[in-house]
């Protein structure tokens, strides 16, 4: 058993939407989130860099990243 499922805690925009900013050229998107990750002990994953152990089983450990923010800029011209 093995899998990674991100955890989404906010997102936002640059101009927000709604702002009276638009119209624009450019909008910046972003989401803040982690990833966690259920591995099966035989798999014999130590975790990596950025991931602590969050919970063990007799048959699984998972393990939660450290929070990743993700941005995306589109250019409208």
């Amino acid at each position: 058993m093995s899998g990674s499922t991100w955890t989404q805690m906010y997102t936002w925009s640059d101009p927000a939407t709604g702002s009276s900013e638009f119209p624009t050229t450019s909008v910046t998107i972003g989401a803040s989130g982690y990833y966690v990750r259920v591995v099966s002990n035989s798999v014999g994953f130590s975790g990596g860099a950025g991931f602590t152990v969050t919970g063990e089983t007799s048959s699984t450990t998972t393990y939660t990243s450290e929070t990743q923010n993700l941005t995306y800029t589109w250019n409208l011209y």
